[in-house]
């Protein structure tokens, strides 16, 4: 069976690759870097029952807005100082990075429920994430904020022992006025393999894939 996937540089047709040894070493360092501040937004969001963008609007005032009235405004400030020392240290840029916010709170779900429920769930920095036709990858391409250049390629699994499926709209829909709480069910639901009401899935694979075709320039 064949499988797509959206890269900005695909490999040449006939390349194998093996996701064992090309992962994004830098991506997963970062997210090291950045996990003590996640972890500061995430609990204030919970006990607060804050909506992230109101955190984000009173931190980042020039670039974010919440129509949201909030009651709990003063405990807020109360930590504000303990959040800009660490956005400081860890040189944090928040129009590139918050979107890491999202690998941390998906790594947080899945360590979550492979303590609790005793399972083994794939490690997505180390993955490579596929779709079973062309119209899903154009569905998620649609859907991206930042369009670059890029090929649908067809590929062809050689090793097909680590092929697991998932939900990617939980990935990708969310609200404003969402929570960490919020952002953590989506997590959990995609984890355990929950279907949302307009599902779009991906295969995460792990292992060996050869390159068959780039089938369409986008």
């Amino acid at each position: 069976m064949e499988y797509y996937r959206i890269e900005e540089k695909p490999s040449k047709v006939g390349t194998v690759i093996d996701t064992d040894k090309k992962f994004d070493l830098l991506r997963i360092e970062r997210l090291k870097q950045l996990e003590k501040l996640f972890n500061l937004i995430f609990e204030i969001s919970s006990n607060l029952n804050l909506p992230l963008i109101n955190i984000l609007a009173t931190l980042y005032p020039k670039l974010y807005y919440s129509e949201i009235i909030i009651k709990n405004q003063s405990d807020l400030e109360k930590h504000l100082d303990v959040l800009r020392k660490e956005i400081l240290y860890s040189r944090f840029n928040v129009q590139f990075e918050f979107r890491n916010f999202t690998d941390f709170i998906f790594s947080k779900a899945r360590a979550d429920i492979i303590k609790n429920h005793k399972i083994s769930l794939p490690d997505r920095f180390k993955s490579r994430y596929f779709f079973e036709s062309i119209e899903d990858c154009l569905n998620y391409h649609d859907n991206l904020i930042s369009q670059k250049p890029c090929k649908i390629i067809m590929v062809e699994f050689i090793d097909k022992n680590r092929v697991y499926k998932f939900d990617n709209t939980f990935l990708t829909s969310f609200e404003n006025h969402y929570t960490s709480e919020d952002f953590y069910r989506h997590a959990n639901d995609y984890w355990m393999q929950q279907t949302s009401q307009n599902p779009l899935f991906e295969i995460i694979f792990l292992g060996k894939y050869k390159v068959k075709a780039h089938v369409l320039e986008l």
